[in-house]
């Protein structure tokens, strides 16, 4: 990000330091936990890796299995488009 932005990789680091706890608030009526979803619905479940620099210090980031650090994303859907509906 920081050469597509032309700014260095602390800056990069610092924004999403910084915005990903706003984007968390601002999201967070429309993100489900698991006791949000009807055990009656068939859900397609799916995970990803999002990858991310290499953390040293933060040894819980490191994929075995995909050798490299990332952080392990979860999904859920119903497949239909109203699976984004507001609660």
């Amino acid at each position: 990000m920081a050469d597509r932005y032309s700014t260095s990789q602390p800056t990069i680091s610092r924004t999403i330091a910084a915005m990903t706890p706003v984007l968390a608030d601002a999201t967070a009526d429309w993100i489900p936990v698991a006791d949000d979803l009807d055990p009656e619905v068939v859900l397609i479940i799916d995970g990803t890796l999002l990858p991310c620099w290499s953390w040293a210090d933060i040894p819980d980031l490191y994929s075995g299995k995909h050798h490299t650090t990332g952080v392990n994303v979860q999904v859920a859907a119903t497949g239909v488009p109203d699976c984004f509906r507001s609660r």
